[in-house]
């Protein structure tokens, strides 16, 4: 057994737990796939493979059964692609304790399925498995890469614990792995959900110091953070940078931008930006037009309130389901604006 794998997390699921699981599910999985495989291990492999690919996890654990049943000998790849299938799954647990296994039945696991365990963690924000994970990888000396601390970084991003996040882009540094575009991209959208929006820019510079290309991601990422903390002006100069760069402006975007003026009151800068939109050929949706009219509600503004409705309209946007109905948010924030300026009349029109 390679050393460190008993300083994993192996409370939340034992490898017993799995070998349970795969008998289990394998008495109840399609039966006519195992007996395709009967006695050949490259049939069974192929089988899982495919598996893996579209996340069908519980008959990949069902023909990793069998293959120990059939003294077929699954080895490290096989393993991994169940991993995988788990990972697709959603299935974070089944993902670690096949971890566990493979290093008690002399199966090394390798780079590959450590990361992918580790991006198993990260789907479900499970950071704390995902950094013990990482930091088994080094104890038992397989080789960390860029793949495997991104994914924990992503994991940390998703759990909300970006201080956790930055450590591990720092650390990447000590350990002679290089840091790229996607381990960046994942430390600013951990700054993001804490709205550190100082921390994310100097994230930011510091890919530029790096040489390290930044992309649409990484911006969008930046100009949310400083749209979370009312830093309009900001988030404006972070979509004149990436225009200036030839970095693609997408909605989300625009969307982030106009959410920093919402958020500040500054509605005569949230239209602005939403008519940019139209020239830039980038479409605006229900979110872009919402965030402008609560914008134009906060100010009292309801006469622009009412033009961003009827906008809305003839733009034939449809509502979806972050925003909710859009017709009620974008009608609540006009009536809302129209009773703050004492204008019931209107009110009662729409």
């Amino acid at each position: 057994m390679p050393h460190g794998y008993m300083d994993m997390p192996q409370a939340a699921c034992k490898p017993e737990t799995a070998l349970t699981c795969m008998s289990g599910v394998a008495a109840a999985a399609r039966k006519d796939a195992c007996l395709q495989c009967r006695g050949d291990a490259s049939v069974a492999r192929r089988a899982i493979n495919a598996c893996g690919k579209i996340a069908h996890w519980q008959q990949a654990l069902a023909l990793l059964a069998f293959m120990g049943q059939d003294v077929l000998e699954p080895n490290f790849v096989t393993y991994t692609s169940v991993i995988n299938a788990c990972r697709k799954g959603a299935e974070w647990q089944q993902a670690l304790a096949l971890l566990l296994v493979m290093g008690q039945i002399d199966v090394e696991p390798n780079i590959i399925s450590y990361s992918t365990v580790i991006s198993s963690c990260g789907k479900v924000g499970n950071w704390q498995t995902a950094v013990a994970l990482l930091s088994a990888m080094g104890r038992a000396t397989v080789e960390l890469d860029n793949i495997s601390h991104s994914a924990a970084i992503s994991a940390c991003e998703k759990g909300g614990a970006w201080q956790i996040a930055l450590a591990l882009l720092s650390a990447m540094g000590q350990v002679t792995v290089e840091c790229d575009t996607i381990s960046y991209n994942a430390a600013i959208s951990a700054c993001e959900k804490a709205a550190s929006w100082m921390m994310a820019l100097a994230l930011l510079a510091a890919m530029k110091q790096a040489i390290v290309n930044s992309n649409t991601i990484s911006y969008n990422a930046a100009i949310s953070a400083c749209g979370k903390a009312a830093r309009w002006q900001t988030a404006i100069a972070l979509l004149t940078a990436m225009s200036q760069a030839s970095i693609k402006l997408d909605t989300v975007s625009y969307n982030a931008a106009i959410s920093a003026c919402q958020k500040a009151v500054e509605w005569q800068a949230a239209i602005a930006l939403l008519n940019t939109m139209v020239w830039a050929v980038v479409e605006p949706n229900a979110i872009s037009y919402n965030s402008a009219i609560s914008a134009c509600e906060k100010a009292v503004e309801w006469h622009a309130a009412l033009v961003l409705l009827e906008a809305m309209d003839r733009a034939s946007v449809e509502p979806d389901i972050s925003s909710h109905t859009t017709a009620t948010v974008a009608c609540s924030a006009a009536i809302t604006a129209c009773g703050k300026s004492a204008q019931w009349w209107t009110a009662l029109a729409l």
